[in-house]
């Protein structure tokens, strides 16, 4: 399948406690999507572990959408992706948390509502949350 880019930055930012298994498959659900975004901005707020960092390198190496930017202390998540978010060369940009598994077609559902309706600002979508054994589901709104 060819993927086709939207002119759409994914942000997120990355800390300390970073679980590195969520992220790969946070990152993988939005890369194997059928329409991916032709950024990605990856804050790294402070020190992190190393493993994270050789998967930051791996990015890079993959695809030059990756920019990784880095903070030398911890400044919190709303410093951080300001920061990020000043980064970004796309006007629609698209939270994600590196715990977050995003639908299959979040991407092209979100920018398709833009493109319609073109008076809004945000949009947001439903959570499903579960443990880690995938158990028990709840949902939101």
């Amino acid at each position: 399948m060819q993927q086709k880019k939207l002119p759409i930055t994914c942000l997120c930012s990355i800390y300390k406690n970073t679980n590195l298994n969520d992220f790969v498959l946070s990152i993988d659900s939005l890369y194997t999507q059928e329409y991916i975004p032709d950024e990605y901005v990856i804050v790294v707020d402070g020190p992190i572990e190393e493993k994270v960092n050789i998967f930051l390198d791996f990015l890079k190496e993959k695809e030059n959408i990756f920019k990784i930017h880095y903070l030398k202390n911890n400044s919190g998540i709303g410093i951080s992706l300001s920061k990020g978010l000043m980064l970004c060369k796309n006007e629609f940009v698209a939270r994600f948390d590196t715990d977050d598994l995003n639908l299959k077609n979040r991407l092209k559902n979100q920018y398709d509502i833009f493109m319609k309706h073109t008076d809004i600002s945000i949009v947001g979508g439903h959570v499903i949350e579960f443990n880690k054994e995938f158990k028990q589901k709840y949902s939101f709104l």
